[in-house]
């Protein structure tokens, strides 16, 4: 991985538990569990996470990792003048903005309330619109989010989001083909400058898939290991928290227009869009879907 010069320290930090993506499946209540609590049950449970997680030390700890990377690359748009001249639009982004793409069941799951507080946290912080999408999300949590001020990106497209301005990209747990499918939507220096990631780490993506897989199934990750920067966010919360789980193997990931711009124009005008022949799990839920609101 490359290193930054800034304040914040980019490091990998070495992990004693793994947690597969989460699986683009429907959630299927099991005998015992507790059924879907109703919007406004789900809006107070939501807030009291976000209150707790407000108040902890691995909150803050983000914040300031995550902030600093924003200004930083705030910094560096606005001193380069970037020019905005590509014409596609992410789903109901404004300049700059966050964009959430598969959080998974958070009425029925804790980990993804979790992570669902979090992102409540980060848009108050960066004063930034917030888009989401997960074609599992249900009638209950999509009109949660929809109380909670989110904008729902109406259409599946399976990772394919092209940015508008500078975007905290918000993956959690997800799998390798939806960041894959993300990177080739804003295969670009323009719009790559503009991206954080918050994501599993590729770092540890990288020592864990065989090269073969990852340049055969997911090239775009690939092409960028040796470019991208990365602060892992998982060191920052203790295991013996509640929430470790919900944040384990996350790093956010930067890249510095001054890596981008080593490349050939070759290099981006010839990567193909991602083929997926042989994916060892079902990562993408594959067909165009719409949400039901």
């Amino acid at each position: 991985m490359a290193n930054g010069n800034g304040s914040t320290e980019w490091k990998v930090v070495s992990r004693k538990h793994r947690t597969r993506p989460r699986l683009a499946a429907s959630h299927v209540t099991g005998v015992g569990e507790v059924p879907e609590p109703d919007s406004p049950e789900l809006v107070r449970r939501i807030l009291r996470t976000r209150e707790e997680l407000r108040g902890s030390q691995f909150w803050t700890n983000c914040r300031d990792v995550i902030t600093q990377a924003w200004e930083n690359m705030m910094k560096e748009e606005n001193a380069s003048q970037i020019p905005r001249g590509d014409d596609q639009i992410a789903d109901g982004a404004q300049f700059p903005s966050v964009l959430c793409l598969g959080l998974g069941p958070f009425a029925s799951c804790y980990h993804a309330r979790c992570q669902l507080a979090f992102l409540l946290l980060l848009e108050a912080e960066l004063k930034a619109p917030t888009s989401v999408f997960d074609p599992i999300f249900s009638t209950v949590e999509c009109e949660t989010l929809c109380r909670l001020g989110f904008h729902l990106i109406p259409m599946n497209k399976e990772g394919r989001h092209p940015i508008s301005g500078p975007t905290l990209a918000v993956l959690v747990h997800c799998g390798k083909a939806l960041c894959n499918n993300f990177l080739w939507a804003n295969w670009s220096p323009n719009n790559l400058a503009r991206i954080l990631l918050l994501s599993n780490s590729f770092e540890m993506l990288h020592i864990r898939t065989p090269n073969r897989v990852l340049q055969r199934d997911y090239v775009h990750i690939s092409q960028v290991l040796d470019i991208v920067e990365e602060a892992s966010l998982d060191s920052q919360c203790p295991s013996s928290l509640p929430i470790a789980e919900a944040f384990s193997d996350t790093s956010l990931h930067s890249f510095p227009m001054a890596s981008l711009c080593t490349r050939s124009m070759a290099f981006w005008e010839n990567c193909p869009p991602p083929f997926y022949l042989d994916l060892d799990e079902p990562e993408l839920v594959r067909d165009i879907q719409k949400l039901v609101i």
